[in-house]
């Protein structure tokens, strides 16, 4: 069994079942007005990561809009934010890898960054929680176009960091293990879901 250090800290995807009930209780926020960046701040954001945005993002932030697209896709200067109110360019640290742009937040301080020193623009994950500081930032195998890709059919999923079985080495999970970790977990709730249902049950007899 592949060891995974990270756990689930996913938002359900729109149009899911639990995306709606959130949504019906008003727990959900509105996505907000799809308004392009300007030039000046996407070559601003540039001159601060000290490389070029890969072609397919810089075209996003100027022809579609600035972050709030996608799977939370970060903005540049005045563009959509995380949870803590941070832009991509407010994210940018000198502490971090060169080249990598965070492109997305996925909650509980989980982001994709896309590598912007290579024209492959390869993804990487970044995850905090792990334990591992050294191994926070971690390749995922994909590039940004995949990674997009991923998101229309509905396939993406946060970064989450694994052992191989094989090797011992710590890296970004494949698309099987993902799928393996999402049952296992959904699995572990139904369990939980159960036996507090039995609890509740045994606790009404006994009154």
């Amino acid at each position: 069994m592949t060891r995974t250090v990270t756990g689930w800290c996913s938002r359900p995807e729109r149009g899911s079942q639990a995306h709606l009930a959130a949504e019906a209780v008003g727990a959900v926020d509105p996505l907000p007005p799809l308004e392009p960046a300007s030039a000046e701040a996407v070559a601003e954001a540039e001159r601060l990561l000290g490389h070029p945005l890969p072609p397919l993002l810089r075209r996003l932030y100027l022809e579609v809009a600035n972050g709030g697209f996608g799977p939370g896709v970060l903005g540049v200067a005045d563009g959509y934010t995380d949870d803590l109110e941070r832009t991509a360019v407010d994210r940018l640290d000198p502490r971090e890898p060169s080249g990598l742009f965070p492109v997305a937040h996925w909650g509980c301080a989980i982001y994709s960054y896309v590598d912007c020193s290579e024209p492959s623009a390869m993804m990487w994950g970044f995850d905090p929680n792990s334990g591992l500081a050294e191994r926070s930032f971690f390749p995922e195998g994909i590039s940004l176009t995949e990674w997009l890709s991923r998101w229309l059919e509905g396939r993406l999923r946060q970064p989450l960091l694994v052992k191989d079985p094989q090797t011992g080495v710590w890296r970004g999970a494949t698309h099987a293990e993902h799928e393996a970790e999402a049952r296992e977990v959904a699995e572990l709730a139904a369990r939980i879901s159960g036996a507090g249902g039995r609890d509740a049950r045994g606790e009404g007899r006994r009154r």
